[in-house]
Parts: structure tokens; sequence; C-alpha cells
């Protein structure tokens, strides 16, 4: 009986956390006690509850049967959530109460009314979701021991109320068991009226939808990663990727606000404050200096030069070797770059900086020097 107590208990905090952020969307579980061996009156309850029913354990409505010494202790109160088990008597909804602990002998203890018996089954969550919060919480719980690579399997979890996946790295031999679980998990939700989170994986990094997730074995666990990174970041960084002309870049690094003079861009290897919205995230991270995010194009001789209707030119100047090229970049959503408000995020994927615009020349920008 003493494992029926600890895992009930267990799933009961984890409910509560995550149910929290859903107001009435699920009640609060309540405390499992041992109740004695009902008699031949008692109702024998459900293993699990869902939705709005609670079950009845035995001794629910019966009177417990006394042991062989002492004497019983008396049956727990009703639980006021969920139906009674087969001839036990029904409970109003509400929270489930504390079962007694059957004596170990003596006269027989008192019945409560539709209360869970110590050989009930752990119950879910009473309200809305019911067994499905159960199923979501129990995924990030299932084996992700390893030994290899070869060991672990990606799987998306849903880890809140408002929708926002996760991806979690598990054993292979989890793979039947996940997949229950988490269709049982995706039945009601998003359950709640809150905006969805970005997906993460294992090492906090996030991930558009869509995008493939690596998973590897470290340290002996399965942990899931951005695969333009290589590998899951360590404490404290976060893979940012992004299309560079010569394919794509992938670092794991911090983010940074100075686009100007990368002033909070401390590494020497990622000095590079800038603006990606090619890659796994959008938004403005530390990287390496020469990584010209978002460009899909090299510098080139502009007589050569030919962009089609859907990209506007660029022209670069070097002020140090006094040469000037130019390139072909796509149009911003917002319409045609004509200042250095939306043109300086352009010229920084040329390590140059916006200084205006002309009719004859597109974007202009400047190198250092």
């Amino acid at each position: 009986m003493g494992r029926r107590l600890s895992i009930a208990a267990s799933l009961s905090v984890l409910s509560l956390m995550f149910a929290g952020a859903c107001g009435d969307s699920a009640h609060t579980l309540g405390k499992t006690g041992d109740g004695g061996k009902g008699g031949g009156s008692a109702g024998v309850g459900g293993t699990t509850s869902q939705g709005g029913a609670g079950g009845g354990g035995t001794g629910g409505s019966g009177a417990g049967v006394g042991g062989t010494s002492g004497a019983a202790g008396a049956g727990g109160a009703g639980a006021t959530a969920g139906g009674g088990g087969a001839g036990g008597a029904a409970g109003a909804a509400g929270t489930i109460g504390s079962a007694g602990r059957g004596g170990t002998g003596g006269a027989a203890g008192t019945a409560g009314s539709a209360g869970r018996g110590g050989t009930g089954g752990m119950g879910g969550v009473i309200g809305a979701g019911g067994s499905n919060v159960i199923a979501c919480l129990q995924v990030p719980a299932l084996d992700r021991s390893c030994t290899t690579d070869a060991d672990c399997f990606a799987a998306s979890n849903i880890a809140d109320c408002c929708g926002r996946l996760q991806y979690i790295g598990l054993h292979t031999t989890q793979q039947t068991i996940y997949t229950g679980l988490e269709q049982q998990c995706q039945a009601t939700w998003p359950a709640c009226t809150c905006a969805t989170g970005p997906t993460t994986t294992d090492d906090g990094s996030q991930i558009k939808n869509g995008m493939s997730v690596g998973v590897k074995c470290q340290q002996g666990v399965c942990t899931t990663f951005v695969p333009a990174c290589g590998g899951p970041c360590a404490t404290g960084t976060t893979c940012f990727s992004c299309q560079i002309p010569s394919g794509q870049y992938g670092v794991c690094t911090k983010a940074c606000t100075d686009v100007t003079s990368s002033s909070d861009c401390t590494n020497p290897a990622l000095p590079r404050c800038q603006m990606g919205t090619s890659g796994n995230v959008d938004g403005t991270y530390c990287t390496a200096a020469g990584a010209m995010c978002n460009s899909r194009t090299t510098l080139s001789d502009c007589t050569t030069v030919v962009c089609t209707a859907t990209e506007q030119s660029v022209k670069v100047r070097n002020p140090a070797l006094g040469t000037t090229q130019c390139a072909c970049v796509p149009i911003p959503a917002a319409g045609r770059c004509v200042d250095c408000t939306c043109g300086e995020p352009i010229c920084q994927q040329y390590l140059g900086h916006c200084t205006g615009f002309a009719l004859e020349g597109g974007l202009l920008c400047s190198l250092n020097g």
C-alpha cells in the first residue's frame, strides 16, 4: 500500500503545477489514504478517474473488516468528487476526501460514503482534462537513459495547458508507451485561453514548427537539440542558426541587443551582434565576425548584378580598398527598404553600416575603414 500512496501523492503535486495556469479547468487531486479491506457490501472502485468522475474504492460504502489484533480505524470521508464503485454510493462533484486507514484488528471500521479504499487504483485529476493531464505529466518521467545515440528518439510532448510543445529525448523501448500517453495528452489540449509559447528542446533552445530535431546520448541521458548547432548547447547558451552565403550557420551563443557596436557580445569568438530570421529562432544574437545572416548571395561586381522583381539591390562601399560591390537581397515583408531604419540590418549582413538610399544605387552601405 505504501507504493500507491507515493505515486498518488507525487501525481497530485505535479497535477497542481500543470493545471495551475488554467483557472478552473481542473480541480485538486485529494489526498488518498489506505482503507481497510471492504466487507461484502463495499463497492469496488476503478483504477483511474477521468473528466468529472472519481472512483469509489473498496470500503467506499461498506464497513471494513478488523484484523487479528488492535482496533480498526474509521473509514475516510466520502469523496465529494466522483461516482462510487460498483455497489458503492456516488458522491457529488467536488474535491476527493481523504480516506481513513483501516485498523489492523478488533472491531470493524466505520464505512465512508464513496470514500477511496486502500486497494483502489490511482485516480486522475478531476475536472476538464482529467487523466489527459496525468498522461502529459507522465511522458517526461519515462526512461531517458542511454548508452549510445541509437538508444534514443525525440518525443514531442505538450508542456503546458496552453499547448506549448517540448521535444524530450527518450529511450527507444519507451516508444509504444509514449505513443499511448501522448494520444491521451493531446485529446483535449490546449485547454487554456493563453498564447502558445515557442517549442523547445532539452538544452533550452527554441525551434520553429516543421524543423527537424536532433537527439543524442549525452552523459547517459537522451537529450534533444537543434541540429544546426551540432549537439546540445551548454548551460547558459542557446542555439542560434541562420542562412549565410555559404549555407547554414549555427552556434551555441547568447542573445544581445546592441546591433550597432556589439557592446554586449563579450566572447572574442562571437563578437558580432546581429539579427537572424532565417534559422531556428528570430532575434538578435552574438555571432562570429564573418557570419552574414539571412543572406544567400555574395557581393560581386555591380555591372553583373541583375535583381529580380522580388529583390532589391544593395551597394556596398569598401573605403579601405576603394572598391564598391553589389548584391541582391529579398525585399522585406514591409516593402522595399529606402532608408537606414530598415537598411541597417541588411548592411550588417555584409559587415557594413547603412549610409543611405539612392534610386540609381539602391540601398547604400559602407564598410569600416
